[in-house]
């Protein structure tokens, strides 16, 4: 019996794939989603959102431009 609630099934059915950066993760996702169907969900992307959110809210409260610098800027 398991120690944690997984209403549909689905944890126990997971691939969880870890490593540095750069290493390759995304391409190996990519692969294997491509020759299995199967579907895939970047953690990335919701980690980087969450950056974004602190980033926004320490600019506004600093009074700064919420906007991120052009990339001729930086």
């Amino acid at each position: 019996m398991s120690d944690f609630w997984d209403p549909h099934g689905s944890v126990q059915r997971a691939l969880w794939i870890g490593g540095a950066q750069w290493s390759g993760k995304t391409t190996v996702a990519e692969l294997i989603v491509r020759k299995y169907g199967l579907t895939v969900y970047h953690y990335d992307y919701h980690d980087a959102r969450g950056h974004q959110d602190l980033r926004i809210a320490r600019r506004v409260a600093l009074g700064e431009p919420v906007e991120d610098p052009t990339p001729d800027h930086v």
